[in-house]
C-alpha cells in the first residue's frame, strides 16, 4: 500500500522511512539497520511529552546538547526547526508501514533496512536469501516474520490520536486491529 500522506515538516530520507537503528555494542559499535517492533514506543512517548509542551527544542536548553542534537538531525537530513512531535509522526508511519506492507496485516518482529547512501553487500545478501522476504524498503527475515500481538504501534497511535486530533492514526489502528481479528483466532 502506499505511505500516507506527508504532514510533518521532515523530507522522506533515501528509504522514505524514518527508523531507529541499533548499534552493536555501544554508542561507537556498529550500526546495524533493523528495526525492532518494540521500538515503536517511542512515537507514543515522543507524542506524550510533546502533548504536555516538550520537545520543541532539542536539548533541554542546554546550548551543548542542543548543539549535538541539531548536528544528529543534519546527518539524517532533517531541519533544526524539527520537533519531537515532528519525529514522532515519522517513526509512527514507519511503524504503521510494517503493518501495513504484510500480506496479513500484522508487523513482523523486526525489519531491516538498507543503509542510506549504498546498497550493502549484507543487504544484497539478505534480499538473495528465500528466507526474506521484501516489503519495498525493507525486509523481513523468516525467522522474525511472526507477530506475538505486541501493543507499542497501537499505543503509540492512541497517543498521537489524542495529542493531535488526526484522524490518519485513528485509520491506521482500525486497519490494524482488522488485520489482528482476521488473523489471530
Amino acid at each position: 500500500p502506499p505511505s500516507p500522506p506527508r504532514r510533518s515538516r521532515i523530507p522522506a530520507n533515501a528509504t522514505g522511512l524514518l527508523y531507529v537503528a541499533e548499534r552493536a555494542g555501544n554508542v561507537g559499535g556498529e550500526l546495524n539497520h533493523k528495526m525492532d517492533h518494540l521500538a515503536c514506543f517511542l512515537p507514543g512517548v515522543l507524542a506524550l511529552g510533546a502533548g504536555h509542551g516538550l520537545g520543541d527544542r532539542w536539548g533541554g536548553g542546554n546550548r551543548i546538547r542542543r548543539g549535538l542534537a541539531h548536528a544528529a538531525l543534519a546527518r539524517l537530513g532533517l531541519p533544526a526547526s524539527t520537533t519531537h512531535l515532528d519525529i514522532a509522526r515519522e517513526l509512527a508511519r514507519t511503524c504503521v508501514q510494517m503493518y501495513a506492507r504484510t500480506s496479513t496485516g500484522l508487523a513482523p518482529e523486526m525489519v531491516h533496512f538498507a543503509a542510506e547512501g549504498a546498497v550493502s553487500s549484507a543487504w544484497r545478501d539478505l534480499l538473495g536469501k528465500e528466507s526474506t522476504t521484501s516489503h519495498g524498503d525493507f525486509v523481513v527475515k523468516l525467522q522474525d516474520a511472526h507477530n506475538v500481538l505486541r501493543p507499542e504501534t497501537v499505543e503509540s497511535l492512541y497517543v498521537l490520536w489524542k495529542t493531535t486530533n488526526e484522524r490518519e492514526w485513528r485509520d491506521a489502528a482500525w486497519a490494524m486491529w482488522r488485520g489482528g481479528g482476521k488473523h489471530t483466532k
